[in-house]
């Protein structure tokens, strides 16, 4: 590590939060009072300190004071012109002002603390017979991101490198594209490449179980074959098949016998047992993602009706009938545009006409449709989107129980997708859902509201397994945001 930063071409903007706790911090994580930054060979020194009132840090330079840094600096004003004086003293509080920038922003608070909560889970977890340390890193994805986007990984590796420590930071998404379980091997549509994904949402819950679905793996993201198979196994219990095979769970979820009781009295299996119509319809808006947060409540009601129709037929016995069906429920002409895309597609259609005017009528129509198929419909992506998401919620609250049973730490990084922490907000993630329903027990859209983050869903169920779980296991909650680890 060095002692100072190298800014070259007086480039002071280029100095990063990550360098800054590269050359701030001390191997046990707390922060030196001052460090030196070298601009085009000359050396301008600047300190941090802490506001006791409200615990924020604070770039600062006391350069123009007779005290303080001014000793430090003096050797560089001594024999130069005023001119030469005035620069240097521009360039020393440029930096000093572009550190105290970063050092407060949410990004020095998060990576800070994920760089002491790293080195922390990381010392846990190392023994004598235990030198490959794999931490689960989960979160929502700014946070996420931070860390996968800096250097702060490759910082502890090099750290522990000496050691003979191996570490790796990989998140739940990777296990499930290792095993091929994606959005685009997801695909509702019978016939997936007509919606430009890769597979069928049916053939690829059905390789799971097979195992199949790993038969042609190809290392994904760090994810080694016996930690894939590892995964697909744990997939393949049947409780846990009946979580994430989402249509089967739904059918079950809407066709519960007349005299069946429910154990349990909350939960999806209660709702729909209650009120199936208005527990589906809650189902959809918790789990369409925030994209579609601009749905309209008449583009609502046509994918609840669509969600419901697609059970249907996904609930008929034989395959081969049930994708005939599928086939007709997808037909482009089924009123899957809506109308501006109606109108672009007869466009489209009259625009070919024009250009090749020889061409039979079904030819022009067939070439358009090739571009306006119902795959590529808001429609369509809706609906889509309900089964995937929800899919890939139990996935990652499933990932939780599977990182605990192979005895891996969880990273647990909580801040909002603006950077802020979470903490002391958990009550209101917890009741979300509940705090907006009406009077009806419907959940209600308005004022842009749409979903629920799968990340919310991974901390209530991290809450849960806290509950019923010894301390031994190591699920770390990490607060990113304003908070500053002390």
């Amino acid at each position: 590590m060095s002692d100072n930063f190298i800014i070259k071409n007086n480039d002071i903007n280029s100095i990063s939060a990550m360098d800054v706790i590269n050359n701030m911090q001390k191997t046990d994580g707390t922060l030196k009072n001052s460090t030196t930054v070298e601009v085009n060979g000359h050396r301008y020194e600047f300190s941090v300190r802490r506001d006791e009132t409200n615990g924020k840090l604070y770039g600062t330079t006391n350069a123009l004071d007779d005290k303080g840094f001014f000793a430090a600096l003096k050797r560089f004003f001594c024999g130069v012109n005023a001119e030469e004086r005035a620069q240097r003293m521009n360039v020393a509080n440029a930096i000093t002002q572009k550190i105290a920038s970063i050092i407060s922003d949410n990004k020095y608070a998060q990576l800070t603390n994920n760089l002491l909560q790293f080195r922390a889970i990381v010392n846990r977890n190392l023994t004598a017979n235990n030198k490959n340390i794999e931490i689960a890193d989960y979160g929502l994805s700014p946070n996420r991101n931070l860390v996968k986007n800096n250097n702060l990984l490759d910082k502890i590796r090099n750290e522990y490198a000496d050691k003979g420590v191996t570490i790796s930071f990989n998140q739940i998404d990777s296990y499930n594209s290792a095993s091929k379980i994606k959005p685009a091997t997801l695909c509702i549509h019978p016939k997936p490449d007509a919606a430009g994904m890769e597979g069928n949402y049916e053939d690829t819950m059905n390789a799971i179980m097979n195992s199949s679905i790993i038969e042609d793996y190809d290392k994904y993201q760090g994810i080694p074959k016996e930690k894939t198979e590892d995964w697909v196994k744990f997939l393949q219990r049947p409780e846990n098949m009946k979580k994430i095979n989402i249509p089967a769970k739904l059918n079950e979820y809407l066709h519960q016998p007349a005299d069946s009781v429910v154990e349990k009295q909350t939960g999806w299996k209660a709702e729909f047992k209650a009120d199936p119509d208005k527990a589906l319809k809650n189902f959809v808006i918790k789990n369409l993602a925030y994209d579609f947060k601009d749905i309209t409540p008449e583009e609502l009601s046509v994918l609840v009706k669509d969600v419901k129709r697609y059970l249907d037929i996904m609930n008929i016995p034989d395959r081969t009938e049930r994708d005939i069906k599928l086939e007709e429920f997808f037909d482009v002409n089924n009123g899957w545009r809506n109308k501006k895309e109606q109108e672009k597609y007869e466009q489209e259609v009259k625009t070919l006409k024009e250009e090749y005017p020889d061409s039979p009528e079904e030819e022009i129509i067939s070439f358009a449709l090739s571009s306006n198929h119902v795959g590529t419909t808001r429609r369509f992506l809706m609906l889509n989107n309900v089964f995937v998401y929800a899919t890939f919620r139990q996935t990652s609250k499933l990932g939780l129980e599977f990182f605990q049973e192979q005895n891996k730490p969880v990273m647990f990084q909580f801040a909002d997708y603006n950077g802020n922490s979470l903490e002391g907000r958990f009550g209101d993630i917890k009741n979300e859902i509940k705090n907006r329903k009406d009077e009806n027990g419907s959940i209600t859209i308005n004022q842009g509201k749409l979903g629920s983050a799968i990340t919310h869903s991974e901390m209530r169920h991290a809450a849960r397994m806290q509950k019923r779980l010894d301390a031994q296991f190591d699920l770390n909650l990490v607060y990113g945001g304003n908070k500053i680890a002390k």
